[in-house]
């Protein structure tokens, strides 16, 4: 975007707008490029940052652009390695401060709700940072009947008093609630078909 955005080692926060703009441009010319050529599109590394405003911002316009486009992405870094290569320097870019705490405002805004896989073909995906509030779209795959459907939902950082899932066949018009059946993790697993009934080709919204 510029040679000076990220001169501290992470972009301005008060260049949200411009932020937000670039990665849509960027992730968007390459959403674009994989549908031409008919393959995935994964990012593979991308934040690098060090102290909470910057990083929350930066991790949550890639992760809405992500949504937005329905890609992949995953966060550099776990840990720090003596990693030179990054606009971070020396800084602690993982999730630990350089005393071992955790930093839980970055574990935080990279444990998004999304959807890891569903029983058909996923065309909207959209999570709210500021509700915790996640909307997402399939269209039913009959192939996939004796499958699941699976959300991603962090208790520890975006659910601590629970979740309530409405799964609607937005083709036959039915909706169900359901409550959070798992105590155990942060996934809710189920099949749309013993849910709520669906057919090949039917949306479905969560």
């Amino acid at each position: 975007m510029s040679g000076t955005e990220c001169a501290s080692g992470e972009p301005k926060i008060e260049d949200a707008f411009e932020c937000r703009n670039w990665h849509e441009k960027r992730v968007g010319q390459r959403a674009k490029d994989a549908e031409r050529l008919g393959v995935p599109l994964v990012i593979t590394e991308f934040g690098a940052c060090l102290t909470e405003g910057p990083c929350t911002q930066e991790i949550n316009q890639v992760g809405d652009t992500a949504d937005n486009h329905l890609v992949g992405w995953a966060y550099w870094q776990f840990k720090t390695y003596a990693d030179l290569t990054t606009s971070a320097g020396t800084g602690s870019e993982g999730f630990w401060n350089q005393d071992g705490t955790l930093q839980d405002y970055k574990v935080k805004a990279l444990a998004r709700s999304y959807m890891p896989y569903t029983q058909g073909k996923l065309f909207k995906m959209k999570f709210d940072t500021e509700t915790a509030f996640l909307d997402a779209s399939f269209t039913f795959s009959d192939a996939s009947k004796d499958s699941e459907t699976s959300v991603y939902l962090n208790k520890e950082y975006w659910y601590p008093n629970g979740y309530e899932i409405f799964v609607h066949n937005k083709t036959t018009d039915q909706v169900k609630k359901m409550s959070n059946k798992r105590k155990g993790d942060n996934y809710f697993n189920f099949n749309v078909v013993d849910e709520i009934g669906a057919s090949d080709g039917d949306t479905i919204e969560i």
